[in-house]
C-alpha cells in the first residue's frame, strides 16, 4: 500500500485494538504458514506473514497462547498489504468457548498495555 493509499481520516473501528506479537498458525484455501498477530481486536486481526491469501477468503487462525493452549477463530481477509500480511474481520460465527478465551486475552493485553504506559517516564 502507497502512501497516497492510506487512509487518513477519522478511525471507523468500532472495537478496542491492541499491539501485540502473539504467535500464531493460519489456514486458507490453498495455504497455511506459522505467523505472527501484531494488531488484535474482538472483530478482527493483522496477520504479519506472506500474504498467501485472497480478499476474502476464509480463513481458520489460531492464536498460540504463552501459556499453552490456543484460540481457533475464523474470519475473512479483508485487505492485503503485500509481503507483510492481511488484515481479517473475524466471522460472527465462533465457538463460545474461543470467544470467551479472546475476550480474557484482550483484557490481559489492555491491563498489560495500561501497566507499562504508567511505567513510562517522560523525560
Amino acid at each position: 500500500m502507497s502512501k497516497e493509499d492510506a487512509y487518513e481520516g477519522p478511525e471507523r473501528r468500532s472495537a478496542h485494538r491492541v499491539r501485540l506479537n502473539l504467535p500464531c498458525r493460519w489456514e486458507g484455501r490453498r495455504e497455511s504458514a506459522a505467523a505472527t498477530v501484531t494488531d488484535l481486536s474482538t472483530t478482527g486481526a493483522f496477520v504479519l506473514s506472506e500474504d498467501l491469501v485472497e480478499t476474502d477468503e476464509l480463513v481458520r487462525l489460531e492464536l498460540l497462547l504463552p501459556g499453552g493452549g490456543g484460540i481457533t477463530l475464523w474470519g475473512h481477509v479483508i485487505y492485503k498489504a503485500e509481503g507483510i500480511g492481511f488484515g481479517l474481520r473475524f466471522a460472527p460465527y465462533q465457538q463460545e468457548n474461543d470467544r470467551r478465551k479472546l475476550g480474557l486475552l484482550m483484557k490481559a493485553e489492555m491491563r498489560r498495555a495500561a501497566q507499562k504506559k504508567k511505567k513510562h517516564i517522560p523525560f
